[in-house]
């Protein structure tokens, strides 16, 4: 989905607040946040890590320099071509969100998002230990059906196979779509203290970069050509 279109559709659901993940990238981050801010939406900055088609874990920026922690992690790896590991570092800005499943011990900072339909995993089970830690998970790759098929279509091309060996790890889930109004709120209505979590996690987190709209097309570092030359515009 398109960033001026995922707005569109979450302000059409009710959606008050919402993360961007994008994955192992951070570059429709300034859009969103602009298009949020136009359109009377929360954002909070983020970042989906994986390594090949595994999912390890979500970056959540508490602020701007939360922010720059998660691409100075990123970064790091990329240019010295190290593998990101299973495990986050100890970020001082940023939440980390772990798929729920994550086996070890859990920092400060960290947490465990559990889709609704994982939460029969919940039954009978002591979350002494957890219960704080559990935070409600819908990611939103697709707005419908129709374009998940065509999600899976073009997952097919990328990978060069054809649609039937097209598995699970190479594609969302059919369910990662936006829900209508009332209805996640519906689905964790026994475990009532997820969504309080998950609320109370978004609510810390504060976007505080300058409002407005940033030039990144900057043609000179002074404003003056003649002392300083042109600089290459990288993207329009």
């Amino acid at each position: 989905m398109s960033i001026p279109a995922l707005v569109e559709e979450a302000i059409a659901r009710g959606v008050t607040q919402m993360v961007l993940t994008d994955i192992n990238n951070s570059t429709g981050i300034m859009e969103f946040m602009r298009e949020c801010d136009e359109k009377g939406i929360k954002p909070i900055a983020g970042m989906e890590f994986r390594r090949d088609k595994k999912l390890l874990y979500f970056g959540i920026a508490r602020n701007k320099e939360g922010m720059k922690e998660l691409n100075d992690y990123l970064t790091e790896h990329n240019l010295e071509q190290k593998p990101l590991p299973d495990l986050a570092p100890a970020f001082t800005n940023a939440y980390i969100v772990y798929p729920y499943g994550h086996q070890e011990p859990l920092k400060e900072n960290e947490y465990l998002g559990i889709r609704y339909h994982q939460l029969n995993r919940l039954f009978n089970t002591d979350l002494t230990g957890i219960k704080q830690k559990l935070l409600a998970l819908q990611p939103v790759f697709v707005n419908d059906k129709i374009e998940y098929r065509l999600h899976e279509y073009l997952r097919g091309i990328d990978l060069n196979v054809v649609l039937t060996e097209v598995t699970p790890d190479d594609k969302c889930a059919p369910t990662d779509m936006f829900l209508p109004p009332g209805q996640l709120e519906a689905k964790f209505a026994r475990y009532a203290f997820i969504l309080d979590n998950t609320r109370n996690l978004m609510n810390s987190c504060v976007m505080d970069y300058p409002k407005g709209r940033i030039n990144l097309n900057r043609r000179t570092f002074t404003g003056n050509k003649k002392t300083t030359g042109s600089c290459w515009r990288s993207w329009p």
